[in-house]
């Protein structure tokens, strides 16, 4: 069977996956210079300044995201926090000296939770949420669809279930 496409059609769609590439390219800025994990399961503090990685974290676990999670079902499961820094950031951060992990993570607008994946259950990310005034705060888990894209990097996005850790990030 053949299959004839318009010359008008090759355009069309060509423009299309065009306009899609430039749109996505727009909205991932690539603009991390280091990622700070912190939280028991992996010791008081990891630091990560390169930023390659601190975007390629950025990339798998923020912008690809899977299925809506309920934050409800991630109290027993252990997590990492995760702090993603620019270079403005990471100046004032480096420029403060040496300080807990909470309140160096806190220098940075970008965080989250990571819950690995362990036994059947898949990786889930856990934003910071947002608060309006007066109101609880509204957090958001999704399937982190990307954290395979983290294996053999230092961010462990798998454990096994019997590890002892849980969750101690302060939310």
């Amino acid at each position: 069977m053949r299959v004839h496409v318009s010359s008008a059609m090759f355009v069309a769609l060509a423009g299309i996956s065009v306009a899609f590439a430039s749109a996505s390219t727009k909205t991932i800025r690539k603009d991390k210079v280091a990622v700070i994990l912190y939280g028991d399961l992996l010791g008081p503090l990891t630091v990560i300044e390169r930023p390659d990685t601190a975007n390629m974290v950025e990339i798998a676990l923020l912008r690809i995201r899977g299925a809506a999670v309920d934050p409800g079902q991630l109290a027993a499961r252990p997590c990492l926090g995760i702090a993603l820094f620019t270079a403005e950031e990471w100046q004032v951060a480096k420029a403060r000296g040496p300080q807990s992990a909470e309140a160096m993570a806190a220098l940075a607008r970008t965080h989250a939770w990571l819950y690995p994946a362990v036994g059947a259950d898949s990786a889930v990310v856990l934003d910071r949420g947002t608060q309006a005034q007066g109101s609880e705060v509204e957090r958001t888990a999704w399937i982190a669809l990307g954290a395979f894209h983290l294996k053999g990097s230092s961010i462990p996005v798998r454990v096994s279930p019997d590890t002892p850790v849980r969750c101690n990030v302060r939310p």
